[in-house]
């Protein structure tokens, strides 16, 4: 039996995207290590806070390329 060595979710998904794709992942808060690790994959990451009634806004990061 052939074993597979795992692809990191963040690289696979990279891969999946179509050119001039983009990458949407929503949070219920803060995460700046994600954003780093975003960083190291994506070309572009963009942040987008999203006020909420209660506690920290939520987050929305934009990765493209």
């Amino acid at each position: 039996m052939r074993r597979c060595t795992p692809i990191p979710a963040l690289a696979r998904l990279s891969q999946l995207l179509r050119p001039g794709g983009v990458l949407a992942v929503w949070s219920a808060g803060a995460a700046p290590g994600f954003t780093a690790r975003l960083r190291e994959r994506f070309a572009e990451v963009d942040v987008a806070e999203i006020p909420v009634p209660r506690g920290e806004p939520d987050v929305v990061w934009f990765a493209r390329g």
